[in-house]
């Protein structure tokens, strides 16, 4: 029971009480007042009477004593009229049963009205003739005492509905403040921190109130605090401090991390620029300048991968500076090449320092060292051609089966025909019970080939397919989950693009056709880290997915030091560490810090921690330590056909 109803009902047991009382004193002084009434009747109707019929008893004239009687009598105010003489005799009497209309029967047996007789001596001067004895009817006095009894329950009845309405209104105003306190503690559990601007003026729930905006903004620093400090570290162990981009270590983890994924093995170029005698630029220009420059040729950088979303980018040495690019043709190399060269020619630094850029290009990645190893070589052939050259050097591996110019219609066929193949991968939890939910991992059938996502992803998003590819997805999920087990209740997550998500006829028909689909509750819709790079964080749609019980998770993540600060912002259900910090766990004291970092924000934001990409045992045992409980990887099922 609320406390409002308990205040309510306290106050109604105290108005019950008080208005009880209230009756029963009114009640028995009214029978009291009656009482008296009905014995000073009785006594001054006897009194009367003798007097008038003491003539008529002293003559002996009975019919007229009986006469006189009879006209008191009839009035129907008393219950007996007897006169008796001397010897105790009885002369005339007159009585009548006792009945009483509109009186209940408990009424009369519960309150009993006391009341005596009245007696007078019937004389003629001063002799004695009998005595007359004279009963008042109860009858008429029953029946006030009623009409007092029920128009005090009704005074009562309505007293108590005014009060009740009065004391609900008014302390459902006053605890306003309360509601108020709870619905801040209901946005803390949503990893909210909001500050009650308004105070009540009752005393005690103002100090309350004031106490609860202090705990919000101390909960809200030591959040922000853990966040900044975990940011900072990040930025600490692999990040450059100069240029913002990523250093060595972290280009390698997140490389073989592309490499061990679903999304990697497909063809690729490695893009290395080399500033030279970078120690020169320091004695010759100062090294503030020689920073400067440093930075200008990063921004190039990212200004030219900009066109190429799953780029990764690194500063790999003080003078070299790496980029990854997935799925590109060594025929599109040329331009890439000559954008890059001739923007940083453009910059000052040209005019004072020299650089040259070495590229590998690979038609299917499978060794990480043989792709850096062949950058290395075409840089090297790219200085002995001059300063400012640029040389692409293919990898000696499989040729491409299918020019880049054909990727298009390719891609669009299987769309239009929803030539897919889904295969789903188990998320598990450490308990060992039944998979939280699969994610859904797309394949192209293209003959007695697979295609992975690896291969075909970065040409869907090149060629702006990403909304159309989600779709395709979509459907044929929704197809499958139509035509299975109706008891089923398995569960599919499905990765959708950034792009999709910010298109509006797409997200358009997510709510219309997914949302309102019988099967939203068993979707999980996973968004890459990146897509909160975008000005305004997630789109609406995100939201109103959550709302409608479609479960968000948050993939990649960890990637993006500033994404710890908007999980309290989020509707997530799940966070999926990146494969970058989960591999090799067992023995990297650095990623199992960070990943303890992540998993106390997320559990701190009531949300699940999912490690992806984990293929040992030891891995495992790690994560447990680490307070992760529930993977997805090899070590505990490879992706099968749905």
């Amino acid at each position: 029971m609320s406390l409002l109803r308990r205040l309510v009902l306290a106050i109604t047991v105290m108005i019950i009480a008080l208005l009880a009382a209230n009756v029963v004193v009114g009640v028995y002084n009214a029978r009291s007042y009656f009482s008296h009434q009905l014995q000073a009747l009785a006594e001054d109707t006897a009194t009367s009477l003798g007097l008038t019929i003491s003539h008529a008893a002293k003559d002996k004239d009975l019919a007229q004593v009986e006469l006189m009687i009879n006209v008191i009598f009839d009035r129907g105010y008393y219950q007996s009229i007897t006169y008796s003489d001397m010897q105790g005799k009885v002369v005339v009497s007159r009585s009548r049963e006792i009945r009483i209309e509109g009186v209940p029967q408990w009424f009369i047996d519960w309150i009993v009205i006391p009341q005596r007789a009245g007696t007078a001596e019937v004389v003629s001067g001063w002799f004695r003739l009998g005595e007359l004895r004279v009963q008042t009817h109860p009858g008429y006095a029953y029946r006030d005492l009623w009409r007092v009894f029920t128009e005090q329950l009704w005074l009562f009845f309505f007293t108590a509905v005014l009060c009740y309405g009065l004391a609900g209104l008014g302390l459902k105003y006053l605890l306003r403040p309360l509601k108020r306190l709870e619905d801040q503690a209901d946005a803390i559990c949503r990893k909210e921190f909001p500050v009650q601007e308004t105070l009540p003026n009752t005393p005690e729930l103002r100090r309350m109130v004031v106490a609860m905006n202090r705990m919000v903004n101390k909960i809200k620093d030591m959040f922000q605090q853990q966040v900044n400090l975990t940011d900072e570290l990040r930025r600490e162990a692999s990040i450059d401090a100069l240029t913002g981009l990523p250093n060595r270590d972290e280009f390698n983890a997140q490389l073989k991390a592309w490499l061990e994924s679903d999304h990697g093995g497909g063809m690729a170029a490695l893009v290395i620029v080399h500033v030279a005698d970078l120690q020169s630029l320091n004695d010759t220009h100062g090294r503030e300048k020689s920073d400067g420059w440093l930075q200008q040729i990063a921004k190039v950088i990212e200004h030219c991968s900009s066109a190429w979303p799953s780029s990764i980018l690194a500063r790999r040495t003080g003078c070299d500076f790496c980029w990854f690019v997935p799925s590109v043709a060594e025929r599109e190399l040329n331009a890439l090449a000559t954008d890059l060269v001739t923007r940083i020619k453009l910059l000052e630094f040209a005019e004072a320092g020299k650089f040259n850029v070495g590229i590998a290009v690979s038609a299917q990645v499978d060794s990480l060292p043989a792709l850096l190893g062949t950058a290395d070589a075409a840089l090297r052939q790219s200085t002995s051609l001059g300063d400012g050259e640029w040389v692409v050097m293919p990898l000696g591996n499989k040729t491409i089966q299918r020019a880049a110019g054909d990727w298009r219609p390719f891609l669009q066929n299987v769309i239009n025909n929803q030539l897919l193949s889904l295969h789903a991968q188990p998320i598990v939890a450490r308990s060992g019970e039944s998979p939280i939910y699969a994610e859904v991992l797309s394949r192209i059938q293209d003959g007695d080939d697979l295609i992975n996502a690896g291969v075909f992803w970065p040409l869907v998003e090149r060629f702006k397919l990403e909304a159309a590819m989600d779709r395709s997805v979509l459907l044929a999920l929704t197809q499958h989950l139509a035509q299975s087990d109706p008891q089923s209740r398995r569960c599919f997550g499905v990765n959708l693009s950034p792009m999709s998500l910010f298109d509006l006829e797409f997200t358009e028909w997510l709510e219309r056709e997914i949302l309102a689909s019988p099967f939203a509750s068993r979707l999980v819709i996973e968004i890459p880290e990146r897509a909160l790079k975008r000005t305004g964080g997630l789109p609406e749609i995100v939201f109103k997915l959550a709302a409608g019980g479609v479960r968000i998770a948050l993939d990649r993540f960890g990637l993006m030091p500033a994404a710890l600060g908007s999980l309290q912002n989020l509707p997530l259900t799940y966070v999926k560490i990146d494969r970058r910090f989960i591999s090799g766990i067992d023995s990297h004291k650095q990623n199992q810090f960070y990943v303890r970092n992540l998993v106390q924000i997320a559990q701190s934001c009531d949300i699940e921690v999912i490690a992806e990409g984990v293929e040992t045992s030891a891995e495992w045992r790690v994560l447990g330590e680490l307070g992760v409980g529930v993977g997805q990887g090899y070590l505990f099922a490879e992706p099968t056909k749905i």
